[in-house]
């Protein structure tokens, strides 16, 4: 048998493991965003938006929004995320990150 070594970019393998990631992950709190809206490793954030008072300490469903800078608008995808850090009020802008071992924590957020 003859194998084959197959290379692709960095860009490549990083979709491919977004998509495998989305996959694994989309039982754990809410569904994954589409690889467009953050890649789900530890260095892009997801833009969103809270949909509820959001309390430290605890977890909330978030709307991911997306498009120009001044001009994002509403997805309709949601993700759930942990926060560790202060109460935030609802409908205020915030970035979140997946962590590698699979759940989105804050990583900031709009002052009230």
């Amino acid at each position: 048998m003859t194998r084959r070594i197959v290379g692709a970019s960095r860009e490549t393998w990083g979709r491919i493991s977004r998509a495998v990631r989305g996959v694994e992950n989309s039982g754990r709190g809410g569904s994954a965003p589409p690889a467009d809206y953050g890649s789900g490793d530890d260095s892009d954030a997801v833009l969103c938006k809270t949909t509820a008072a959001w309390a430290k300490g605890s977890s909330a469903t978030l709307q991911i929004w997306a498009g120009e800078p001044g001009s994002e608008t509403n997805t309709g995808v949601t993700l759930t995320a942990y926060n560790r850090f202060a109460a935030i009020a609802s409908g205020k802008w915030c970035s979140v990150m997946l962590h590698r071992h699979g759940y989105y924590y804050l990583i900031a957020a709009e002052c009230s």
